[in-house]
């Protein structure tokens, strides 16, 4: 991983996430959002939120913006491009 990380140009920018530490915490995510989408912990109630909408469907709703954050995540900060160097590091020259 250091050597990607080195690669990528990474350890000159100290804002920046390594990847071992973006895999981690992408996999809790995943993790997470599976145990929430069984959801077995919650009650089926016909509450409605703002007088309309029903309490299953917002929290479905709810569900699947975390997932597409996730998902951004993932794209962003784990998934790699085939030269090692995240997709969203900017080319160096000689690339």
């Amino acid at each position: 991983m250091a050597d990607l990380d080195s690669a990528a140009g990474i350890g000159e920018n100290p804002r920046a996430m390594r990847h071992s530490t973006a895999l981690w915490i992408a996999a809790l995510a995943v993790i997470a959002l599976s145990l929430a989408h069984l959801d077995f912990w919650r009650e089926s109630r016909a509450v409605l939120w703002f007088g309309w909408l029903p309490e299953e469907l917002a929290y479905r709703v709810g569900w699947m913006l975390l997932a597409w954050g996730v998902m951004l995540f993932i794209t962003r900060f784990v998934w790699r491009e085939p030269t090692g160097r995240p997709a969203h590091a900017p080319a160096r020259e000689g690339d």
